[in-house]
């Protein structure tokens, strides 16, 4: 994943490089919930646009956790 990429998943999920597994974790959650939060609309109909911004959230979320973790188990990555 290139700089511009990591960027824009960080803004998107609304943290900075160098946040805790833990910390994206409760800042996807949040998200998550502002997504969910003032939604109006049957609960037995599918809202698309609320379903479509939700799997962007987890791709960021996701892909961040991933890069995390290969950052955690190699040695070289936790110093960048």
């Amino acid at each position: 994943m290139n700089e511009g990429e990591l960027e824009q998943r960080y803004a998107a999920l609304g943290v900075q490089p160098g946040v805790s597994l833990e910390e994206l974790e409760r800042a996807y959650l949040r998200k998550n919930f502002g997504l969910l939060k003032g939604r109006s609309g049957s609960a037995t109909e599918a809202n698309t646009a609320l379903e479509a911004d939700r799997r962007i959230l987890r791709d960021h979320y996701d892909r961040l956790a991933d890069h995390l973790r290969a950052q955690q188990r190699s040695p070289e990555g936790a110093a960048a």
